[in-house]
């Protein structure tokens, strides 16, 4: 049973790809729209319980897994050509971090997003400008 309280928050996390469709990725990204909807929905049903629900759906970030997966430290041109793609697709020509995330992540946690619920938040450098 939920008790009604301040500062209660719950942070979802989804991704750019259930915008993108990629082929071959279709269930993976009909998941990640998924977790929008029960964010959005949750964040309805439990407002009244002083609880916030939102999400944030990262775009490319280079973790160590995908690093490891998707460029070949043998292969510096293969890298930067891959590198070249990523960065064509985003506005800002960052690496996006693992800590880009959880910095975000934080603040929806914190009091300073205390009128925030129901949003998905985009942290994927401007790839899904809209």
């Amino acid at each position: 049973m939920l008790k009604k309280g301040d500062g209660k928050s719950i942070v979802n996390i989804s991704s750019i790809n259930y915008r993108l469709g990629v082929s071959g990725r279709s269930i993976y990204s009909s998941t990640k729209a998924g977790i929008i909807g029960l964010t959005t929905g949750l964040a309805r049903e439990l407002g009244k319980e002083g609880i916030r629900i939102n999400c944030i759906s990262p775009g490319w970030v280079f973790t160590e897994r995908q690093t490891r997966e998707y460029f070949d430290t043998k292969d510096e041109e293969k890298n930067k050509k891959h590198l070249e793609n990523l960065f064509s697709m985003q506005s800002l020509k960052i690496k996006i971090q693992p800590d880009d995330i959880a910095n975000h992540v934080l603040f929806l946690l914190s009091d300073s997003s205390r009128a925030t619920t129901g949003h998905n938040l985009i942290v994927d450098g401007g790839w899904l400008l809209e």
